[in-house]
């Protein structure tokens, strides 16, 4: 589970970069992690360091696009 969690997460490591191809799909795999809430999931499971990781990532494109 934790593997399938790191791929999710390693695939919001562009998000800043709005002209790739896969930008669309990032935003998908955004929009399910929000509405399946899987954050709670990966709490559940142990994946404090990658809720970190993925926030981090977040973080750093809002500061990004300010």
């Amino acid at each position: 589970m934790q593997e399938i969690f790191e791929e999710v997460v390693s695939a919001f490591h562009d998000l800043k970069d709005i002209s790739s191809s896969s930008y669309a799909r990032r935003i998908i795999i955004l929009e399910i992690l929000a509405n399946l809430r899987l954050c709670v999931l990966m709490l559940d499971v142990g994946c404090d360091d990658l809720i970190m990781e993925m926030f981090q990532i977040f973080f750093s494109v809002a500061m990004y696009v300010l």
